[in-house]
């Protein structure tokens, strides 16, 4: 079978090659028949015939019981489409052609014993020679026409399958032709990544290489760093301890800090003084056993009068009652503020501190380049901090504060027995004196300069105490306790509607100053000192209410322990009686 004999690469036959199948098919069977017709008539067969009688088998036996085209064997695919009817057809064939051999010439079955009587076949035969061959063309006839009937059928439905299996085929030549298409796209893809993947290994590669060349660099250059930061840090070490060499010690001491440490000096006296005046205070019985005991102390009672008359307005305070406390706390804090607070180094070293003031004059006016203000504060705290860690300042210290200690005790020695002596001095030693001076030192080695200040506002004018003029103006600045409230606070702001300045001349009074001020002055730029910032105002009693009031809180408050002794072996009492109070300054 040629390739003009199919219509596909598919081995699918065509229409001639059908026919011409059929047209053999038929021409095998007829000559099948006429053979075996020769063969029981006893008639010889012909070179031809007897050639296609023994090629038969051969072929039987190579194209098994079914004679079909290559071209028409199904695939193992196609087991829905069985190609079987050629085969069985010539079997229909076969066993038709025999029954109708035996039906018209019973005869055929005997012609094997047709050689044991031949003359009897010759005689028969002879008669129905003719006969018997009509018969057997009219029956050879039917059958052609019946086998031709059945190959018809036979190839429609093979024509019928084979384009079934066309459509089969167009569907899988474009599936294929898809599947070719996308092989091909992804062939190239394939193609695109691998060169990409080339590129990239070759830029990976590249990249490595810098990187290990970097690395090496940058290996380098780090051993060079840390041989030149191990250099600079022994630089910087050297630097360091010259600069701090050269430079004074500061301290800076903030003025909240400095407030906190001078409100814990107050309380701490003020505790101490309520625990020392407690045993005189409980009661009647107790104040006549205190001027009892004064009677019998006069060189203790003159002391302590002599430094009452230093202050006019603790005369005038302790005319008001309840206000001993106050009074001797006045008088603890303004001995420390005279003798510690306004005192250089508590007058150690007179030579030293006046040459560090002419230093510090010299620093101001003949230093080139000039020195600022900030500068020559810090050098001359320096200079202090170097006098106050002496060992010689160490020695006077303690020697200072012991005498500062007894020159206290011998003033207050008049409120206690003569065998609590020592407990006085310890307790003005270590919670009056020792404190204060702490406090002092540390004010002395700041950058800012701190100092206390008190003003009494009460002046003495021909034995008259009058109250001076700044005293209305300085309220703000101020902490004032109302006495005929029960100390509590008077703040001239808060008064609602505000008092006229006639009006707080008339009905204010000024009692005593009690605790000093605590300023601080700070340097600014451009070598200014600013003005003086008040850290704790100054603390002071006050009357505030119209002068009945303030007769009816004297008349009927018990009279102040002080004003008692003060007038005892008195024939008058020192400044104004219980029934006057101060007259304001014109």
């Amino acid at each position: 079978m040629t390739g003009s004999e199919l219509n596909s690469s598919l081995l699918m036959p065509s229409t001639k090659f059908i026919e011409k199948e059929q047209r053999k098919l038929t021409s095998e069977v007829m000559g099948n028949r006429v053979s075996r017709i020769k063969r029981c008539l006893g008639r010889p067969l012909s070179q031809k015939e007897r050639k296609t009688e023994c090629e038969r088998p051969s072929r039987s036996r190579d194209q098994g019981p079914q004679r079909m085209s290559p071209g028409l064997m199904p695939s193992s695919q196609d087991h829905e489409y069985p190609i079987e009817p050629s085969s069985k057809t010539a079997e229909h064939i076969e066993r038709d052609t025999g029954t109708q051999q035996g039906t018209a010439n019973p005869g055929f079955l005997g012609l094997d014993h047709c050689h044991t009587c031949p003359k009897d076949l010759c005689d028969t035969g002879g008669r129905t020679a003719n006969s018997s061959t009509n018969e057997e063309v009219v029956a050879f006839d039917d059958l052609a026409d019946s086998s031709i009937d059945s190959l018809t059928h036979l190839a429609s439905n093979i024509h019928e399958e084979c384009s079934l299996l066309h459509c089969h085929a167009k569907d899988l030549r474009v599936l294929l032709s898809a599947l070719s298409t996308d092989g091909q796209i992804a062939k190239e893809k394939s193609d695109s990544l691998s060169e990409r993947v080339k590129i990239m290994s070759h830029e990976i590669r590249s990249n490595i290489t810098a990187v290990e060349r970097q690395r090496d660099m940058l290996s380098s250059e780090f051993q060079e760093l840390v041989e030149e930061n191990h250099v600079l840090r022994e630089q910087l070490s050297d630097t360091r301890s010259h600069i701090f060499s050269l430079q004074p010690y500061r301290k800076d001491c903030t003025p909240e800090e400095i407030g906190q440490e001078y409100d814990a000096l107050v309380e701490q006296v003020q505790d101490w003084v309520q625990k020392l005046m407690s045993q005189w205070m409980d009661g009647g019985d107790d104040v006549d056993a205190f001027l009892n005991h004064a009677k019998k102390c006069k060189a203790d009672v003159s002391s302590f009068k002599s430094v009452l008359d230093q202050y006019p307005d603790l005369i005038h305070g302790f005319n008001f009652p309840e206000t001993d406390e106050d009074i001797i706390t006045s008088v603890i804090m303004r001995y420390l503020h005279d003798k510690i607070f306004q005192s250089v180094l508590y007058g150690f070293a007179p030579r030293s501190v006046q040459t560090i003031t002419s230093i510090e004059n010299l620093m101001h006016v003949s230093v080139k380049p000039k020195r600022d203000l900030f500068t020559v504060r810090t050098w001359v705290a320096e200079a202090y901090d170097a006098l106050l860690s002496s060992t010689q300042l160490r020695s006077f210290r303690q020697k200072r504060a012991v005498g500062m200690s007894e020159e206290l005790t011998d003033i207050l020695n008049i409120f206690i027995g003569e065998e609590q002596y020592p407990n006085l001095f310890q307790d003005l030693f270590d919670l009056v004196i020792y404190p204060a001076m702490r406090l002092y030192e540390k004010l002395q080695v700041s950058t800012n300069h701190y100092y206390l200040d008190i003003d009494h506002f009460i002046v003495k004018v021909y034995e008259e105490l009058n109250t001076t003029p700044s005293f209305v103006a300085s309220l703000t600045n101020l902490d004032c306790k109302n006495i005929l409230q029960n100390r509590k606070g008077f703040n001239v702001e808060k008064l609602d509607p505000p008092p006229s300045k006639q009006e707080l001349c008339c009905r204010l009074h000024n009692v005593c100053s009690v605790v000093p001020a605590l300023y601080v002055r700070q340097i600014g730029q451009k070598d200014t000192i600013k003005d003086p910032i008040v850290v704790r105002k100054q603390q002071i009693l006050v009357a505030w209410g119209s002068g009945e009031k303030q007769r009816v809180y004297q008349d009927n408050g018990d009279r102040s322990l002080i004003s008692q002794l003060y007038a005892l072996n008195s024939s008058e009492g020192y400044g104004p009686s219980s029934d006057e109070g101060t007259k304001p300054c014109d």
